[in-house]
Parts: C-alpha cells; structure tokens; sequence
C-alpha cells in the first residue's frame, strides 16, 4: 500500500524516486506516518484529489524523497519495465530470423548468461547452419526402397537374366546388358559403358534444369583420343553442343589413366583446369593437353585464340579418397554428379557399396534418383 501510495505521487506530480528513497522513507517515517501514508492512496483515488509535492512535503517533512541524489544515469525502481507476457511467445517462429531472435530472447532471459547479444546471434546462426548442412547431407544420400532394393537385386541375378545379351536399359545410343551391370556389383571395376551411361544422365539432368550449371560431358573416349591422335581427331566431337564449349560453365572429362578412373574439369567460371583423383596422382599430362584443346578448339570454332592469362591448373587435394583398388570408377562418376551440381563433394569411402545399388537402380531405370 505504500508503494501504492509513492506511486500514485510519482505519476501525479512526475518526479523520480529511486531505491534510496525508499530506503530513507523507510528509516525516517514514524507508526503514525505510515499509517497517514498508507490510508491516502484509497481516499484520494476515489475522491479524485490531486496530491501535490507541497502536500505531502508539509504532511511528512522529515521524509526527503524529493531529493534524490542518484546519478542521472541511475535506474530508478519506479522506472523499471515490468515483463509482458505475450500470448504468442509460445507461436513457433515462421522465419529463421523469428527463431535467431527468439532463442536470443530466451536466452537473454537467463541471469548466467553473460555474452553479448551479437555473439550470441553469431552463435546461434553458426548452429543453424550446421544444422542445414547436415540436413543437405542427409539429402544427398537418400535410402532405396524395399521395391527399388529388390529390383537391383533382381538385375543382378543370373538366373533371371541367363541371356548376356538382353538389354535391361538403353540411352543416348548406350544399351546395357546383364554383363555391364555385373561390373557395379561389389568389388568390380566399373567398365566404359556404365561410366558413358551414367554421364547422359547426368548431362541430361542438367540439360533439363537451367537452375544447375550449363555443362558439357565428354565421352570416355575423348581424352585418349586427344592425348594419343591429336586435336583433329576430336575437333568434331563438339558439333552438337548448343552454341560452343566456351558458353559453358564446366566441361567435365572422365579420364581413364591405364587401370585408373578419375575426373578432370575445365572451370570457365573459376578459371582452373582441375582433377578430382581418389588415388592422389597428379602425374598426368591432362593440364598441359587441355591448355592445347582450349587453344586450337578457340581458333577453330571462333576463329580467335583462346586467352589463358590468369588460369591456373588445380589439383583437388581434399577430394574424397578410395581406400581400395577398385572404387576408383564410383568415385569419378559421384566427383561428376556432385561437380554438375555445384554442390559440396561430401560423400567418402564408407558410401561406395550404397553409390553402386543406387548407379544401378539408375541406370536400369535410366532415371536419376536426385
């Protein structure tokens, strides 16, 4: 009721008290004075009199509320915002921005909590993003169904296909029978025609999605030719591209050295010629070869020289890495699958077994799974 009471003085008469006042208040009223003091809020609300400072200065002279000498600066008691409760706290936020800020506010709400509010909006916003990529990640390697499951292992049985020749997929010209399948089961070397089958795919995903980076794949066969039998010899093997190889954003070449599969890019966006290699090997002359096939390619199709100034050969260090000798043609192709994408290579040895039933389920329904 005291309280009531300084209260009702401080907003009639707009006058900040602070909580030494109250301390003074308290140590220099008398029985009497609270008494008065406690009795006046109830009359003068109902009675609508104003109480003045001259009033209750004249009342209680002996208490200096009034007279305050707190810093500017100093909260006062009075002036301390009460917490609303709002209805919609519980509301899960719509936005990334309402949850950052919602999480701030609970946080904020905890007396050990001691970091500043930006470093705990950096915080949480780190946190969600790992959370995202752990979702992408998820994404990215999606479980075959039972009916999908059963149909790899149907394409796998000899008993059910003893016919060598029998064509259990055809595309791009591409047919594949039981033999080339066989070539994806555990601990085989995948063979040309799964890796030329799987890359029209790839290239007609990206064809369809103008979203995805405008690519060129080349064929298995286009960089032995080129290393062995010269520009001439491929000169004509980009006639159907739409418009030139240099409109593109990536050429991808799959590159078969000797026993050897592994990736090789030309990035015009980044200016790099790459290779993604599961071994490691950088004893290969694709750089040099590609620097020619970019030069005599410019000449012929634009009748200008190609302009390397700035480019740089880059060898993909942390590329994923085979732990055996035989995944090495899984792994070029998901380098492909993941570089015609433009999306962070993540997957790793421990996904090879899982990449062979899915190229296989793909390639038998010439349809890629994502």
């Amino acid at each position: 009721r005291v309280l009531s009471s300084i209260n009702l003085i401080k907003t009639s008469t707009e006058v900040d008290t602070s909580r030494r006042d109250f301390k003074d208040l308290n140590t220099s009223m008398t029985r009497h004075d609270f008494n008065v003091l406690s009795s006046m809020s109830p009359i003068n609300t109902s009675t609508s009199t104003k109480l003045t400072r001259r009033d209750f200065t004249n009342r209680f002279p002996n208490i200096s509320i009034f007279k305050s000498k707190r810093s500017p600066s100093s909260p006062s008691l009075l002036h301390t915002p009460m917490i609303k409760l709002d209805s919609k706290r519980d509301t899960e936020p719509q936005s990334k921005e309402e949850k950052i800020q919602k999480e701030i506010e609970e946080l904020e709400l905890q007396s050990t909590y001691k970091q500043d509010k930006q470093e705990l909006e950096t915080s949480i916003v780190a946190r969600m993003k790992k959370d995202e990529e752990k979702d992408e990640e998820k994404d990215e390697f999606p479980a075959l169904t039972d009916e999908e499951n059963n149909k790899v292992l149907d394409a796998f049985d000899r008993d059910a296909h003893p016919d060598s020749e029998e064509v259990l997929s055809t595309l791009a010209g591409i047919d594949i029978n039981p033999v080339d399948v066989d070539t994806l089961g555990p601990g085989e070397w995948l063979n040309d025609k799964i890796i030329n089958f799987y890359m029209a795919l790839v290239q007609r995903r990206a064809d369809e999605d103008e979203a995805l980076p405008n690519i060129w794949i080349a064929s298995t066969f286009f960089y032995p030719t080129l290393k062995d039998k010269g520009y001439a010899r491929v000169k004509r093997w980009t006639k159907r591209v739409s418009g030139t190889i240099f409109s593109k954003d990536m050429i991808i070449v799959p590159l078969h050295l000797s026993i050897h599969w592994c990736c090789g890019v030309v990035n015009f966006k980044r200016k790099r010629i790459e290779i993604y290699d599961s071994l490691g090997c950088s004893e290969t002359p694709f750089f040099p070869i590609m620097r020619g096939y970019l030069q005599e390619e410019s000449l012929a199709k634009k009748n200008e020289p190609f302009d390397l100034s700035g480019w740089e050969d880059y060898q993909a260090d942390n590329a994923p890495r085979q732990n055996n000798g035989y995944d090495c043609g899984v792994f070029a192709c998901q380098y492909m699958n993941f570089l015609s994408r433009d999306v962070p290579i993540s997957f790793t040895q421990e996904h090879m077994s899982y990449f062979r039933k899915r190229m296989a389920l793909e390639i038998l329904s010439a349809k890629l799974k994502q």
